[in-house]
């Protein structure tokens, strides 16, 4: 058995389990994989697919943030590695603590 997502207009509209391509149905289909066996076809529902590079991506979650290699968003800045809860401030371009 294998995952596949449907595909219209570029976004992941649906992910079904079937043993092959062919038992879909109609419409594009591409086989994906879940959690990290491979990052350019890791699917959920709403990620957009780029045909130029064969990859699913998540949708953009901040105008500043950046698409690397691995087709997974990254910020400008590096998240602190301090034990502390923090968050993406768009406003100020940096990670927050969460009090």
């Amino acid at each position: 058995m294998a995952y596949f997502a449907k595909i219209e207009q570029n976004i992941v509209v649906t992910i079904v389990v079937a043993n092959q391509q062919s038992d879909c149905g109609d419409g594009t289909w591409l086989q994906v994989y879940k959690g990290n066996a491979s990052s350019r076809r890791r699917a959920c529902k709403g990620f957009n697919y780029d045909s130029d590079s064969d990859a699913i991506i998540a949708p953009k979650p901040f105008k500043s943030w950046s698409l690397d290699e691995k087709f997974l968003w990254q910020a400008p800045s590096r998240e602190p590695d301090d034990e502390k809860s923090y968050k993406w401030d768009e406003d100020l371009l940096s990670w927050v603590e969460v009090e």
